[in-house]
């Protein structure tokens, strides 16, 4: 279909293809709150959040971040 719309540009995808991304993620954990993350990809400066989720379950919480930083070679950025 020529006149369909897409939802990503076209060059970025291209550029992602040929670029080696970085995948970051964020965890903020609060005791008596839930848990979140933000999954991050950066692109020659560029930082796209790709997901951003709370979850009030702990375990569930850890096996999801572990998960997606194994999937993506991402780096998991905490506080200390």
């Amino acid at each position: 279909m020529e006149n369909s719309i897409f939802l990503f540009d076209k060059k970025l995808l291209a550029k992602a293809r040929k670029t080696n991304p970085k995948f970051y993620i964020g965890i903020d954990t609060y005791k008596g709150s839930p848990n979140c993350y933000c999954l991050t990809r950066e692109i020659d400066g560029v930082v796209e959040i790709l997901i951003a989720k709370q979850i009030w379950n702990d375990e569930i919480f850890n096996t999801e971040v572990n998960n997606l930083a194994k999937y993506f070679n991402a780096t998991i950025i905490k506080e200390k």
